[in-house]
């Protein structure tokens, strides 16, 4: 199999991002993975936003609330054989608190200084699938480890607008 490189990402709002990475409706097999931790305060808004979109009950994609180990649920992710896969997770990015990005893994790879486990997973998933891949990263306002008051209240509202 050929590792399918995907390096463009649409201009325009994350809904017509998304909508130009997805293709026509009711052509693919989408799964959302939220990634984060819940006692990490902002670190959890990937995964409030899977909890979002998970009480829509979707028809035209899944959801996979994964916590911070996604690695384990490869084979969840193998049998339902996703054209596309959309990470959801909190992370520096140089935005404002609250700010979206739309982002290849391989965007993901050149602002990383080491291949992480959600790099390496998301290359052997493409590799084995044939899966396109995007992370949308949600900018906290802290991080584990630091004092953190005011945005996790944010996250949920921001959480509600993102699904």
């Amino acid at each position: 199999m050929t590792k399918i490189r995907d390096t463009k990402v649409a201009k325009g709002n994350l809904s017509e991002q998304l909508s130009a990475y997805w293709g026509p409706e009711g052509e693919n097999r989408i799964l959302v993975i939220g990634v984060g931790r819940r006692i990490r305060g902002d670190e959890s808004a990937g995964l409030m936003v899977a909890d979002e979109l998970a009480k829509m009950n979707p028809r035209n994609y899944r959801v996979l609330v994964a916590e911070d180990r996604p690695e384990n649920y490869t084979d969840k992710i193998r049998h339902y054989n996703p054209t596309h896969i959309l990470y959801l997770l909190a992370t520096r990015s140089g935005g404002t608190p609250g700010e979206t990005r739309l982002i290849t893994i391989e965007e993901h790879e050149r602002t990383s200084l080491h291949e992480s486990p959600l790099t390496t997973l998301t290359h052997y998933l493409s590799t084995l699938l044939q899966t396109k891949t995007r992370l949308l990263l949600i900018e906290p306002k802290t991080m584990m480890g630091e004092a953190s008051r005011g945005m996790e209240t944010a996250a949920k509202r921001i959480a509600g607008e993102i699904a």
